[in-house]
């Protein structure tokens, strides 16, 4: 595994859920983030998104409790899996996983998400019924460039 030490990336995502049922159309989502890497296999997150346009679980400021693990292989590709923890607009255990690709000299992260799990949910109308542990159906790319910071502005 290669040491791979970014300190901070803004990633940019957009992506739909898809569907629990066919009779339901994918929801929209956004977001934008940034994350620490620490050159060591962990980072932590702050995010702040939306879900079909209304911002995820109400909260309407950044979610920083979410961190995660990370592997970047020789060839430059790797994972990355997010954890939400307490006390923030994610219920915490959903967990996202990413497969990543490493660019640009070290400073671009190109990612797709392959698996995402949820605590448990039901869909607005009460058809679509996730429970513990349910892994979501979702199309999701990110995209990260390094940000480097120098003091305050």
């Amino acid at each position: 595994m290669k040491r791979f030490a970014i300190p901070f990336i803004t990633l940019t995502h957009a992506g739909a859920f898809s569907p629990h049922t066919p009779e339901q159309p994918a929801v929209s989502t956004a977001s934008r983030s940034l994350i620490a890497f620490d050159g060591a296999g962990n980072f932590s997150r702050t995010d702040f998104g939306v879900i079909g346009g209304l911002p995820k679980g109400g909260q309407i400021t950044f979610n920083p409790v979410q961190s995660g693990t990370y592997t970047v292989n020789s060839d430059c590709t790797g994972t990355m899996k997010i954890v939400y923890k307490a006390g923030g607009s994610v219920p915490a255990g959903v967990e996202t996983d990413l497969n990543i690709v490493v660019a640009a000299d070290g400073t671009l992260i190109e990612s797709v998400v392959y698996r995402a799990v949820t605590v448990s949910g039901a869909s607005m109308d009460g058809q679509a019924v996730c429970p513990p542990n349910c892994e979501q159906g979702v199309q999701e790319s990110f995209e990260g460039k390094k940000v480097l910071v120098y003091g305050f502005r």
